[in-house]
């Protein structure tokens, strides 16, 4: 993964900060629609952006996920073409997502036509060496949207939450949704008797984010998707803690990202509060995300040690094994 070439195809220039990637500016702040910032993850900003984004007609559809009808433990990366779609789609999604299937639609479709992205860190940069490739797919997408990202757990963390300690069979499941019902919410389990279950999030991340980790994730170099024109996450301040419908702090990567959120802003779209890079990286001290970043060069040290291989970065890395 060569983020060296990559930060200066897309951005021009090198990261400045080390930990966050390339920064143009900072914020906090929130979706003005109520029932959005609700039913989303954190604030609803990224829902309100691709919605303000179709109605300007600035894109024609967006790649986003939701989970499956026929199969709810499951996910669906799709197109989304309405407002409707985006809105099924909101909310993060704690499995493995292969969104490099719906790309096929984006290279197929219309010449006029452009796309939002929106993706873990890894899609992004997935996405990105995809582009150097395709020039088409470039063309095609008018933005990249990252997320930040501590880990992906793997599908056997929701069937253990389901299966083993809530004991339902996955087949009684009808409907689940990992986040939502204000913040920092939690996943809410409609069944097909018409029971429903509501896990508090501090409770399902007590389970994700202990267990079910996937070894690649362990040397993971980027948790704010350092290669997405912009980048959003929970905004975990203690300020913030009485907040229970939902802020997200974004990081925007370059001037064109930057607008777009002004320009939502002044139509009152979205409300927004300048804030500094070391807000930013004290939003994410309670999660994993930032801790393997600083600890990524002594894993590396530790399987190179053992024989087992790990992934081949262009990019600096940090030798401490806390912060």
């Amino acid at each position: 993964m060569d983020f060296v070439t990559l930060n200066e195809n897309i951005f021009k220039k090198q990261p400045d900060n080390i930990i966050l990637g390339n920064v143009f500016n900072c914020y906090i702040g929130h979706s003005s629609d109520k029932t959005i910032r609700y039913h989303c993850s954190s604030g609803g900003l990224i829902t309100n952006l691709l919605v303000f984004a179709l109605e300007r007609k600035y894109i024609t559809g967006a790649l986003v996920t939701k989970m499956s009808k026929d199969n709810p433990l499951r996910p669906i990366p799709f197109i989304a073409r309405n407002k409707n779609d985006l809105i099924e789609a909101a909310r993060s999604k704690y499995c493995p997502v292969d969104a490099n299937i719906a790309l096929q639609e984006i290279m197929k479709s219309d010449e006029n036509e452009k796309f939002a992205i929106v993706g873990l860190p890894c899609h992004i940069q997935g996405i990105r060496k995809a582009e150097q490739e395709y020039p088409k797919l470039k063309e095609k997408i008018w933005i990249h949207i990252g997320i930040f990202c501590g880990h992906t757990p793997n599908f056997l963390g929701t069937e253990f939450l389901v299966e083993y300690l809530l004991k339902i069979k996955k087949e009684m499941v009808k409907e689940l949704s990992y986040r939502g019902s204000g913040w920092p919410g939690g996943m809410t389990i409609n069944l097909l008797s018409g029971d429903r279950i509501f896990i508090h999030h501090y409770l399902v991340w007590g389970i994700f984010g202990r267990f079910f980790f996937p070894k690649r994730c362990f040397f993971c170099c980027d948790g704010t998707g350092e290669l997405a024109d912009c980048s959003f996450g929970d905004a975990w301040l203690d300020e913030l803690k009485s907040d229970h419908i939902g802020s997200s702090v974004i990081i925007t990567r370059n001037i064109m990202s930057d607008n777009i959120l002004k320009e939502m802003c002044l139509l009152e779209y979205i409300k927004l509060q300048r804030i500094t890079t070391e807000k930013v990286i004290s939003t994410q001290l309670e999660g994993k995300m930032l801790f393997i970043k600083k600890r990524i060069k002594a894993y590396k040290a530790i399987y190179n040690i053992l024989g087992k291989p790990t992934p081949v970065y262009k990019t600096p890395l940090i030798n401490k094994i806390s912060i």
